[in-house]
C-alpha cells in the first residue's frame, strides 16, 4: 500500500512541476504579447484539439495497456515542449506560446485520467476516499513548488522561456514514476484491456455515443463540464486583472508564480489536514456538492464588492477573485477529484477507464471550447468583469444541482452494480452513504432474493454489519427470512450466534426444517449438546432427529438415548421420516447407523439422502473384496451404490479397495471403481495403473480385432459400433487412472503435446510419457489415447498387434453371447449380438434365442424374445 501510494503521489508532484513550468512561461508571455482578450482563442483551440485528443485516447484505450498509453501521451508532450523551447530562443517565435497553453489545460486532466485510472486498478474505494486526496496533493506541492522556482528563476535566467526546460526534466520524472509503477504491478497496469464487454453495456461503441448513453456518465459528464468551466473563468478572471496590475512580463510571471505557489499550499494543507477525513466522514455527496457551494459563497462576496463596494478596479475584487481560485482549486484537488473517481466504480470495471477518459479528458476541453466562445460573446457585447462574475456564479448553481442528481444517480447504479452480481469486492465497499441506503433497501425488501443479495454484498465486501443483520434475520418473525438468516450464520461460523439459533429451535412457530436447520448450525458453531436435550422429544421428526445426532456425538448423558432416536428414525416404515434421519446421520455419523443406512441403500428404490449418507458411513462397514465380488453377484445395483458412496466419502482405506477391484474383480464392478475413483481424489500406485493399462489394452485389443472381423458383414453396424464403445470406454479408464497416478494437468499436457504438429514437439512428448510412465505403460497410452487417431484408425492399429487375435465371424458371436469366461461381462453388447446373429446366422436364431430369453438384463431379455419372434415368423 505505502509504495502504491508514493508511486501515485509521485506522479501528482512530477504533474504539478510540469505544469506550473509550463504555464509561467507561455501565459506570462503571451498575456504581455498578445493580451487577455485573445484567450478566448486559445479556449476554442482547446475544444477542438481535446475532442481530438480525447477520441484518439480512447481509441488507444481499447488496446493499447495503461502503461502504455500514459508512456505515449509522456513522450509526445515532453516533445512538444522541447520543440517549443528551441522555437522561442533561437527563433524568437513568440507564436509557440498559443500551442503551449493550449497544452496547459489539456495536460492537467489527461495527467490525471492517468494518475486516476491508476488509482483505480491499484486501490479500492475505501482506499480512494481516504488517500485519494493525498495523492492529488501531489500536484499542488509540485505546482507550490514549481510556481515558488518559476517565480525566482523569472529574474534570475533573464528568459521566461528557459524555465520549459526544467518543464521537460519534470516529464523525464513522471515517465520513469509511470515505467516503475507498471513494473511493480504490470498484471493491473501493463495487462491490454478486456475487448469483450457484456451486451447490456453500451461500450462496444468505438466513441462515446456509446459510454455516454449511461445516465449517471452523464451526469458526471454535465457536472464535469461546469467544474472546468468555472474554474476556467475564474483562471481568466484572476487573469485579465493580474495583466492590468503588472503589464511588465517578469513582474507578471513573479506574480503568477507566487499566485500559483500560495494556491497550492493551501490546497495542500486543504487536503492533507481535512479534505479525507471530510469524505471519510461524509462521503460522496459532501465531495461533490462542496466545490460548487464554496466558489457561489465566495462569488457572492466578489459581487457585493463588485456592486456595492469598491468596485472591479478595486483591490478587494482583485483579492475575493483571487481567493474565488484558490477555494475552487483546493476544493478541486481535495474532494472533486476523489469524488468524480469514486463514481465510476458503480460501473463495470470494463467501462470504467473509458468512462474516465471521456469525461475528464473531453468534458475539459469541450468546456474549455465553451468558455472561449462565451468570452467571445461577452467581449461582443461588451460586457463587464462584473457581469462576469454573475454568470459565474448561475453556473456554480446548475453546477450544484448536477452534483445532487449524480449522487443520487451514483446510488441507483451502486443498486443496479449490486444487483448484477459482477461487483469487485476489493473496489467496491459498503460504508458509504449512498451504499447503505441501497443496502438497507435490499435488507428490508419483501422479495427474500433482494435480502439475500443484500447479505452476500456484505459477506463479499467483509463488512462489519453482516454480523448484526443476521442476528436480526434470526430473530424475524417471517420464516423464509429467519431461514435465510440460519443460513447465513453457517457462511459466518460466528459463535456469537448460538444463542439466537438455539431461540430458533424452541420457537415451536418456526417450521420444522428451519428448526432443524438451526440445530445443524448451532452444532457446526460448537453449542453445549446439552442445550438441545428437550428438542429429542419435539414433536416434529426432522428437529428430534436433529436434535438426536447432535447429542449422539457428545458425551453427553443422554448420548445413547440420541443414538436410539437416530436409528428409530432410520428404520421406521414412512420415507419422509427416514430421509429426515438420512440427512443427520450423514451431518453426524456414527457406528451405530452404518448398518441401517446399508440396508436402506439396498432398497430398490431408496429415499432421498441414501447416497450421501452411505458416504458418511462407508468407514463403520467392514468391507473387502470378497464382501463386494459376493454383493455384486447377489445385487450388482446395491454393489453400484456401495462403490459410489465409497469413491464418494474420499476414505483412503475404501478408494484402495476400489483401486483393487479395477484390475481384480467383476468387469461391471471394476467400471463402476472407475467411475468412482474419478472424482475422489486418491492416488492410484504406478504398479497399479500398469496393471489396469495391460488389462484394458488386451480388452481394446481383442474388441478391435473382433470389430475388424465384422467391418465389411452385413447387419452387424451396431455390433462394430458397440465394440468401438468398449475401445472408447477402455480409453477412458486408463486416461483416467493414468490422471490418479501422476495428475491430470500433466497427463492433458503430455497428450496435448502428442497431436502438435511442431517439429520434434510429439517426440518430446514420447519420451516424457515414457520416462513419467515406463515403456510399457507409455506404449499402452499411445495405443489407446494418441489423440492423432480417430475411432476407425485406433481400431486398426489395436487389430494389427502382435497379440490380437484372429477368428471369424461365428466364432465371435459365440464367444459374445456364451461368453465362457466371462471376458465380456456387458449386456449392451450382448444385444448387439443377437442382432447381428438373426442376419449373420439365421439358422442359429431360434436356440440363442431361446437361451438368453430369461436373462437378468430386461434389455437382452426383450431383444431374445425378439429374436425368438422373427424366426417364427420366418417359419411360417
Amino acid at each position: 500500500m505505502r509504495t502504491r501510494l508514493v508511486l501515485l503521489g509521485g506522479q501528482t508532484i512530477a504533474l504539478g512541476l510540469m505544469m506550473a513550468f509550463l504555464v509561467v512561461p507561455a501565459s506570462s508571455l503571451f498575456l504581455v504579447e498578445y493580451g487577455a482578450d485573445k484567450l478566448a482563442f486559445v479556449y476554442l483551440a482547446v475544444a477542438g484539439s481535446g475532442v481530438a485528443v480525447t477520441s484518439a485516447m480512447a481509441r488507444a484505450g481499447r488496446r493499447w495497456s495503461l502503461s502504455r498509453l500514459a508512456l505515449t501521451l509522456l513522450v509526445c508532450y515532453a516533445v512538444a515542449v522541447s520543440a517549443a523551447w528551441l522555437l522561442l530562443v533561437f527563433a524568437d517565435a513568440t507564436w509557440v506560446t498559443f500551442p503551449l497553453l493550449v497544452m496547459f489545460p489539456l495536460s492537467i486532466p489527461l495527467g490525471f485520467v492517468i494518475v486516476g485510472a491508476s488509482a483505480g486498478r491499484l486501490l479500492d474505494l475505501q482506499q480512494m476516499k481516504a488517500y485519494f486526496p493525498r495523492v492529488v496533493a501531489g500536484f499542488s506541492v509540485g505546482f507550490a513548488i514549481g510556481g515558488l522556482l518559476a517565480a525566482w528563476l523569472a529574474r534570475t535566467l533573464g528568459d521566461v522561456a528557459h524555465l520549459l526546460v526544467l518543464d521537460v526534466a519534470a516529464a523525464a520524472l513522471f515517465i520513469g514514476l509511470v515505467v516503475e509503477t507498471g513494473r511493480r504491478h504490470p498484471a493491473q497496469l501493463r495487462s491490454r484491456p478486456d475487448q469483450t464487454p457484456a451486451r447490456s453495456d453500451t461500450t462496444r461503441r468505438a466513441g462515446g455515443g456509446g459510454i455516454l448513453r449511461n445516465h449517471l456518465v452523464r451526469l458526471v459528464f454535465g457536472y464535469q463540464l461546469l467544474s472546468a468551466a468555472v474554474t476556467q473563468l475564474l483562471d481568466f478572471m484572476v487573469w485579465e486583472r493580474a495583466a492590468l496590475r503588472y503589464p511588465d512580463a517578469d513582474d507578471l510571471a513573479a506574480f503568477l508564480g507566487y499566485f500559483g505557489a500560495i494556491i497550492n499550499v493551501v490546497s495542500v494543507g486543504f487536503v492533507v489536514l481535512i479534505a479525507g477525513r471530510l469524505l471519510s466522514r461524509f462521503g460522496i455527496r459532501l465531495g461533490l456538492a462542496a466545490n460548487p457551494l464554496g466558489v457561489i459563497v465566495v462569488l457572492a462576496g466578489v459581487i457585493i464588492v463588485g456592486f456595492i463596494g469598491g468596485g472591479p478596479a478595486s483591490l478587494a475584487f482583485f483579492v475575493l477573485v483571487c481567493a474565488a481560485q484558490v477555494t475552487d482549486i483546493s476544493l478541486t484537488d481535495g474532494t472533486t477529484r476523489t469524488s468524480i473517481n469514486a463514481t465510476y466504480q458503480a460501473l463495470r470495471s470494463v467501462v470504467r477507464l473509458r468512462a474516465q477518459t471521456w469525461v475528464e479528458a473531453a468534458g475539459v476541453p469541450l468546456a474549455l471550447g465553451f468558455v472561449g466562445a462565451y468570452l467571445l460573446l461577452f467581449d461582443a457585447l461588451d460586457l463587464g468583469i462584473l457581469a462576469l462574475a454573475v454568470s459565474v456564479a448561475a453556473m456554480s448553481i446548475a453546477w450544484l444541482v448536477f452534483a445532487v442528481l449524480a449522487y443520487r444517480e451514483y446510488g441507483r447504479d451502486l443498486h443496479r452494480t449490486f444487483a448484477r452480481r459482477d461487483w469487485d469486492p476489493t473496489a467496491l465497499q459498503v460504508d458509504d452513504e449512498a451504499s447503505r441506503a441501497v443496502l438497507e433497501g435490499l435488507l428490508e425488501s419483501e422479495d427474500i432474493r433482494d435480502v439475500r443479495l443484500g447479505l452476500d454484498v456484505l459477506s463479499d465486501a467483509g463488512s462489519p454489519l453482516l454480523l448484526p443483520c443476521v442476528a436480526r434475520l434470526i430473530s424475524d418473525p417471517d420464516s423464509d427470512r429467519k431461514q435465510l438468516g440460519v443460513e447465513m450464520a453457517a457462511r459466518l461460523g460466528d459463535r456469537d450466534l448460538v444463542p439466537n439459533l438455539l431461540g430458533v429451535v424452541v420457537d415451536g412457530e418456526t417450521p420444522g426444517q428451519v428448526r432443524a436447520l438451526a440445530v445443524r448450525v448451532a452444532t457446526s458453531l460448537g453449542a453445549d449438546a446439552d442445550a438441545f436435550g428437550s428438542a429429542l422429544a419435539d414433536p416434529n421428526v426432522a428437529v428430534r432427529v436433529a436434535a438426536a445426532a447432535a447429542v449422539a456425538q457428545s458425551d453427553s448423558d443422554l448420548a445413547q438415548r440420541a443414538r436410539s432416536v437416530c436409528v428409530e428414525a432410520l428404520l421406521a416404515p414412512d420415507d419422509a421420516t427416514v430421509e429426515a434421519g438420512l440427512v443427520d446421520v450423514a451431518y453426524s455419523p456414527h457406528p451405530a447407523y452404518a448398518d441401517a443406512v446399508f440396508a436402506i441403500a439396498r432398497r430398490p428404490s431408496p429415499p432421498k439422502g441414501w447416497a450421501e449418507a452411505l458416504a458418511a458411513h462407508v468407514r463403520f462397514l467392514q468391507l473387502d473384496r470378497v464382501t463386494l465380488l459376493d454383493l455384486a453377484a447377489e445385487n450388482p445395483t446395491s454393489a453400484d451404490r456401495l462403490v459410489e458412496a465409497m469413491g464418494r466419502s474420499r476414505d483412503e482405506s475404501a478408494c484402495a479397495l476400489l483401486a483393487g477391484l479395477c484390475v481384480d474383480g467383476d468387469h461391471e464392478l471394476a467400471e463402476a471403481a472407475s467411475r468412482a475413483l474419478a472424482g475422489s481424489g486418491f492416488r492410484m500406485g504406478a504398479a497399479t495403473v500398469a496393471q489396469l493399462a495391460a488389462l484394458e489394452v488386451a480388452r481394446a485389443t481383442r474388441a478391435a480385432a473382433a470389430a475388424q472381423a465384422f467391418a465389411d458383414q452385413d447387419g452387424a453396424e451396431h455390433l462394430v459400433r458397440a465394440l468401438d464403445d468398449e475401445i472408447a470406454d477402455s480409453s477412458w479408464r486408463v486416461q483416467n487412472a493414468l490422471g490418479l497416478a501422476h495428475g491430470t494437468d500433466w497427463l492433458e499436457h503430455a497428450l496435448g503435446q502428442l497431436g502438435s504438429s511442431v517439429d520434434g514437439e510429439r517426440a518430446l512428448a514420447i519420451e516424457t510419457l515414457e520416462v513419467d510412465l515406463g515403456h510399457r505403460t507409455a506404449g499402452y497410452t499411445l495405443d489407446l489415447l494418441d489423440p492423432n487417431v480417430d475411432a476407425s484408425q485406433r481400431r486398426q492399429r489395436l487389430a494389427s498387434r502382435d497379440d490380437a487375435p484372429v477368428a471369424d465371424p461365428e466364432d465371435w458371436l459365440t464367444e459374445f453371447l456364451d461368453d465362457p469366461a466371462e471376458f465380456w461381462q456387458e449386456g449392451w453388447l450382448m444385444v448387439c449380438a443377437l442382432h447381428a446373429t438373426a442376419v449373420i446366422l439365421p439358422d442359429q436364431g431360434a436356440g440363442r434365442g431361446r437361451q438368453h430369453r430369461d436373462d437378468p438384463d430386461p434389455v437382452v431379455a426383450q431383444t431374445a424374445l425378439w429374436l425368438l419372434a422373427g424366426h417364427a415368423n420366418a417359419g411360417r
